[in-house]
């Protein structure tokens, strides 16, 4: 997987497991993140069973009867919805980042150091009080299905957390003091 330009760290780190732009997932309707839904999961009744809901709430979500879930179905809904778009494949690449044995090849954006063991971020990235573009890669030294986790939160609570999750990763098990502000590029 490989994203380039310029988004937020949050935004890119979305995009890298999902192959779509966060702003256009976040701006989608209840509508259209319904039939999402049921395209990936098959039927209105199986969303129903994801979501702890009627069949019937389900079909009256995806014809725009109900414009918006409850506030109590709310946050259910939405992490169904971002655990929908993950998919299995970059899901799968993405937690291998962090086993030191990613992707074979150079990285692009000013970056050199891709594909030399797993995750690999090119981006504006801060350590102690030096902001700056550089590339880094934490992936060799994130230890086994520790990644699995940043892709949890991602569902769990949105894009902002997961890097949040991410950058204490990188600070735990890469540099202490280190956070990814935003992502130019990232590869595994």
């Amino acid at each position: 997987m490989e994203i380039r330009g310029n988004k937020s760290a949050g935004a890119a780190l979305w995009q890298a497991l999902t192959g779509k732009a966060w702003s256009t997932t976040a701006k989608a309707s209840t509508q259209k993140k319904t039939q999402e839904l049921i395209d990936r999961y098959g039927s209105a009744k199986e969303v129903a069973k994801r979501l702890g809901v009627s069949k019937r709430t389900v079909e009256r979500y995806r014809s725009g009867a109900i414009k918006n879930p409850s506030k109590k179905n709310a946050d259910k809904f939405d992490a169904a919805h971002r655990g929908a778009k993950v998919t299995p494949g970059r899901a799968a690449k993405f937690k291998a980042g962090g086993t030191g044995g990613g992707a074979a090849g150079g990285g692009g954006g000013g970056g050199t150091a891709a594909g030399t063991g797993g995750l690999y971020i090119y981006g504006v990235i801060s350590v102690s009080e030096d902001v700056r573009e550089r590339g880094i890669n934490p992936g060799k030294d994130i230890p086994d299905g520790q990644l699995e986790n940043v892709i949890r939160i991602m569902v769990e609570q949105g894009p902002e957390a997961a890097i949040h999750a991410l950058n204490k990763l990188i600070k735990a098990h890469y540099v202490a003091g280190m956070s990814v502000l935003e992502i130019h590029e990232i590869d595994v």
